[in-house]
């Protein structure tokens, strides 16, 4: 309760293993390149400060905005009737950091 109030979580759940599962599959539903993007800046904004984070967003949109998946979900959001968007932006797992081999 004192992580919620000072806002170190989100929300405190009988079933951790459960919210975080949701959690997951929400963000497995959004365009990959932007969750991607996301969880890039976040690593640039925790390793090389607020600046450098801004700089990597700013970039990072201009990137997104011209992919398939951004007129995708412009369709999916248009659509009548609603429909969930088909992303297709995946790719193989890679990562911006070698592995920890030691």
């Amino acid at each position: 309760e004192q992580a919620l109030r000072e806002r170190l979580v989100a929300s405190l759940d009988e079933d951790a293993e459960a919210a975080a599962v949701e959690v997951a599959a929400q963000m497995a539903a959004q365009a990959p390149a932007a969750v991607r993007s996301c969880v890039r800046t976040l690593r640039t904004r925790q390793e090389g400060g607020l600046e450098a984070a801004l700089w990597r967003e700013a970039d990072s949109q201009a990137h997104c905005y011209a992919t398939a998946d951004y007129l995708e979900g412009l369709r999916a959001l248009t659509a009548k009737p609603r429909a969930p968007p088909s992303f297709a932006g995946y790719e193989e797992c890679s990562s911006d950091r070698p592995p920890n081999l030691g």
